[in-house]
């Protein structure tokens, strides 16, 4: 039997550090995922399902592609390595193997059963381990959820056994505040579906009231984040405003951030804690579904330490937002030039957006028009990300001036907003989000851009290889979404839009393509139905490489 120790879990749910023996035996079959692969060596770095990581040595490791799942056979054990073999996609009688997931079920004494298919396989896309805890906890806060989406009555019922668990009486102040707080959570928790959990879940977020509220606020509606800023800004004296737009030489952002002292948050008396916060010790109400409930108090606890680091992230994000776009730092829109690899795929993104909306129309656009266009939009881009920038600054600023009331006004948006910030820097730790108005011939237009990408390894997104989730509201056709892949220099589009104007999209599809002819891409168009919101949570299963990371791929 060959043995590798004291291996630990890379991630886990439940924040657990687990130190454990793990062994193989020669003919043990199993599923992994590759995180590295040495082709000079044969050398292979593996994460089981259940999130353990080790290396081993494979040969005939030709058509293995990094972040790939596999199936693999262990061969024995030498020189200090674990010897591998790729399990053959073809049994006996020719028929594929069975996939990952199914043999997952079949081969852990975890009580699933094939109902739980989708479950499991959700959790991998998520990259949450797949150990005993984890999927119990996770199955049983999704039952609860639609319990008491179903039946309001339940979460009554959850109330009462928890007060007579903890011997508290329902008519006592204790017993009134518990029962407040819980329905309040559970309210929050109705408005989220499994989608959303295993976000929350993926990004590491407390699955409590206040992050669900701003999760929602911020993820489900469209330019919230810039419209709080900019109310902000309202409240701000305008030559501090205009003493920003035109810093003085020598002070760079980072010193102003640096340098300047945190507006004070309010106190954190009973009337300033947030509704979902309780007080009480809840963590332990029910083990299963203890996401809800275990930082509840820890949030109380840390108060507003997270002030200034917040305002900081803000300042980062906004930074991100406008790299990932190819506006370079502080410059000005005469200063946007096109060429740019970024460009291209912007300059790509306007062109499927604004060619459905005006084909129809018998209207062909040259390649100057679909340039200037695309200029404009980085023009705004560029425009109202260095606004509130220069917001966020004039705010910190606005701590020394002396200017009581505007200080407490702001204090006071900042205390209502606060979360939201922290939920949105959250994401935007594996996400480059845009959401913002932009401005085309004195219209604004809704529009939201997502790339999924690794941004805490300093990674920078090539643009041979990137995938873009971007949506625009549009003066006749309404909300439509583009789902752009690149892959070398080919790209397929998938715009989805209302059922009705499908026919008629189909029908201009030559024009469309004709107009993309000059991109540098070889393009193919589709389009379907929009049936569902973009957001973070839809957005998943497309960020997924269906060649090396769809779960479903068979092995």
């Amino acid at each position: 039997m060959s043995g590798i120790w004291n291996i630990n879990s890379t991630y886990n749910v439940n924040n657990k550090k687990i130190s454990a023996k793990i062994s193989f035996q020669v003919g043990e079959k199993f599923s992994a995922r590759v995180v590295q692969l040495n082709r000079s060596t044969g050398e292979i770095f593996l994460k089981l399902l259940d999130g353990w990581q080790f290396s081993g040595e494979l040969e005939n490791f030709q058509n293995i592609m990094e972040n790939q799942l596999i199936r693999l056979e262990v061969e024995g054990f030498e020189n200090g390595k674990l010897k591998l073999r790729i399990v053959k996609s073809e049994g006996e009688n020719g028929s594929e193997s069975e996939d990952p997931i199914n043999l997952f079920i079949k081969e852990n004494n975890f009580d699933l059963t094939d109902a739980d298919y989708d479950l499991v396989d959700e959790m991998v896309k998520h990259e949450i381990p797949l150990t005993k805890d984890n999927i119990s906890n996770i199955k049983s806060t999704l039952e609860f959820m639609d319990k008491i989406k179903q039946n309001p009555e339940e979460q009554d019922a959850f109330i009462q056994e928890y007060l007579a668990g903890k011997n508290i009486s329902p008519d006592s102040e204790e017993g009134k505040f518990v029962n407040t707080t819980l329905k309040k959570f559970f309210n929050q928790l109705k408005n989220i579906d499994s989608s959303d959990l295993f976000t929350f879940l993926e990004n590491n977020i407390e699955l409590n009231g206040d992050n669900i509220k701003s999760f929602n606020n911020v993820f489900k509606n469209y330019g919230t984040i810039y419209r709080e800023i900019k109310t902000m800004g309202q409240l701000l004296p305008k030559h501090i405003v205009q003493q920003n737009v035109q810093p003085q030489g020598g002070s760079s952002e980072n010193d102003i951030v640096k340098n300047q002292p945190a507006v004070q948050l309010a106190d954190s008396s009973p009337e300033n804690v947030p509704e979902s916060q309780p007080t009480v010790q809840v963590r332990d109400i029910y083990k299963n579904i203890s996401y809800g409930l275990k930082g509840e108090q820890q949030e109380i606890q840390q108060g507003g330490k997270s002030s200034e680091s917040g305002k900081t992230d803000i300042l980062k994000t906004i930074d991100d937002a406008q790299k990932s776009l190819g506006i370079p730092d502080g410059s000005k829109p005469e200063d946007i030039t096109a060429g740019d690899s970024g460009n291209n795929i912007l300059t790509s993104f306007v062109k499927n957006k604004i060619m459905p909306h005006i084909s129809y129309k018998g209207i062909i656009l040259t390649q100057e028009d679909i340039a200037q266009i695309a200029g404009q939009i980085k023009d705004q881009i560029n425009l109202r990300t260095n606004d509130m920038k220069e917001i966020i600054k004039g705010i910190l600023e606005q701590k020394n001036s002396g200017e009581k009331d505007t200080a407490e006004n702001i204090n006071h948006i900042l205390n209502n907003n606060m979360n939201d910030f922290k939920i949105f820097n959250t994401i935007s730790n594996s996400y480059y989000y845009m959401d913002l108005p932009i401005n085309l011939n004195q219209k604004d237009y809704k529009c939201r851009l997502m790339i999924r990408d690794d941004r805490k390894r300093g990674k920078k997104i090539d643009s041979t290889n990137v995938k873009i989730a971007a949506s625009i509201s549009t003066e006749n056709l309404g909300m439509v979404d583009a789902y752009l892949s690149v892959y070398n220099r080919s790209m397929n589009v998938d715009i989805r839009c209302n059922k009705k104007w499908l026919d008629l999209l189909s029908r201009e599809q030559k024009k469309i393509l004709d107009s993309l002819s000059d991109v540098g891409y070889n393009v193919d168009v589709k389009f379907h139905e929009r049936v569902e919101e973009m957001n973070i949570s839809t957005c998943r299963e497309f960020f997924e490489d269906n060649e090396i990371g769809i779960i479903n791929t068979r092995v």
